[in-house]
């Protein structure tokens, strides 16, 4: 789906002050009904298959049972890592404001990157990870796919937290 596609979506969602009403997931898609309107519902799809291998990763703790969506508690936050292709991993967020209006932030892997130091800051761009959702804090995995030692690559878990409008910072 083209950039401005998406954005119209999102500009009908926030100019209505509309909340989520639904968010779901099929196959590499990513499925969000927001009433517009007494029922007017807007259904925006938002396809991250741009190779026939996309998908989304779970948390790294519990790949088997775990959910590919993550959403806190009061909906407010809804967050997936979309794998485009192999050792490869961006974060996508949606938030409803204050105000009811929604904000989606495409990639925030730079964003996160630049809050970093050292080699995880760099495998930060390539590689990003939502291991949950607690509240306003958002704990991330990233990966040092040139580091392998022992049998497996170095990794840094940390957390972010969401401020009112989108913005991001290391989580204390």
């Amino acid at each position: 789906m083209p950039a401005y596609v998406m954005a119209i979506f999102f500009y009908l969602a926030v100019t209505a002050a509309a909340q989520a009403q639904a968010v779901r997931v099929e196959g590499a898609k990513v499925l969000l009904t927001v009433p517009i309107e007494e029922g007017i519902d807007l259904e925006a799809t938002f396809d991250f298959a741009k190779s026939p291998k996309a998908a989304f990763l779970s948390s790294s703790t519990n790949r088997t049972q775990g959910s590919v969506l993550f959403v806190n508690a009061d909906g407010t936050i809804i967050a997936v890592s979309h794998i485009p292709v192999t050792k490869s991993s961006y974060v996508h967020l949606w938030l409803r404001l204050s105000d009811g209006d929604l904000l989606f932030l495409n990639n925030v892997n730079e964003r996160v990157a630049r809050l970093l130091r050292g080699r995880f800051a760099e495998s930060a761009k390539g590689f990003l990870r939502v291991e949950a959702i607690d509240g306003r804090k958002i704990f991330l995995q990233t990966i040092d796919y040139r580091n392998f030692k022992g049998g497996k690559f170095d990794d840094y878990k940390f957390a972010i937290t969401v401020k009112g409008k989108g913005q991001l910072s290391l989580a204390k």
